[in-house]
């Protein structure tokens, strides 16, 4: 029922991205809304690395585990998937400062091979004006050169401009539940929001089971099983209720 249609699924192999789709029905929103809000924004476990807080919080992986997310997935990537990070990203009103440098996600993983697919979920309604993503379509066939970042970008090395042209950008906007899917090369860029309503997402990065882990975030980081199985045992992993 929410596997991807052939034609989407042409979209992610030619584009790099396809979306948005839904995760949950707007009648959801404030329920999940407030589930993710105590979950990072008002009650984060400094304990826990941000991006595998997922570890001690069933609710955030059977959240994960949701059919509409797992069956888009499994369509390019296999019956066998392996939730290895979450990552929130938060942007406030009238931010002077955090544009997320264009890169491509794959310079700074500790993965071989370097395979996930993410999805950004938008957990408040976002476009343009409240600093939507930013994607170059077909970016995802080439390999970027990273280089230093400048002053007032968020990570610390950004894909070499000389090497892609910004001009063919397109702004992924979004309601709250629905999402994009995309690879580790696309290049992807957000500016400081400056608006006046919060932007709120969430990535979630899903790995097949070829993919090893080669350095793990934290002792208490262990990849969950979203659906399938683990046929070559590459990686270490949460207990099937995490």
């Amino acid at each position: 029922m929410f596997r991807l249609t052939e034609e989407q699924t042409l979209a992610l192999h030619e584009q790099g991205f396809v979306g948005p789709l839904t995760l949950w029905d707007p009648a959801e929103t404030i329920t999940i809304r407030q589930l993710l809000e105590g979950f990072y924004l008002r009650d984060p476990d400094p304990s826990v690395g941000q991006n595998i807080r997922f570890v001690k919080h069933p609710e955030i992986i059977e959240l994960c585990r949701r059919p509409q997310l797992t069956e888009a997935m499994a369509s390019v990537m296999g019956e066998d998937l392996f939730l290895w990070r979450i990552g929130f990203f938060n942007k406030e009103p009238h931010e002077t400062r955090g544009e997320i440098p264009w890169h491509q996600d794959r310079n700074y993983w500790p993965l071989e091979p370097v395979m996930v697919c993410s999805a950004w979920v938008a957990v408040d309604d976002v476009d343009i004006d409240n600093s939507a993503m930013h994607v170059i379509p077909g970016s995802h066939r080439q390999l970027v050169p990273h280089i230093a970042a400048t002053e007032g970008q968020v990570f610390q090395q950004q894909a070499d401009p000389d090497h892609f042209d910004r001009d063919q950008a397109v702004p992924i906007e979004m309601r709250a539940g629905q999402f994009v899917l995309f690879n580790e090369r696309l290049l992807h860029w957000s500016k400081p929001n400056t608006s006046d309503r919060r932007r709120f997402g969430l990535a979630i990065r899903v790995l097949p089971p070829q993919v090893r882990v080669l350095r793990y975030d934290s002792d208490a980081h262990a990849l969950v099983q979203l659906r399938g199985g683990d046929p070559l045992g590459f990686n270490r992993l949460l207990n099937s209720d995490g």
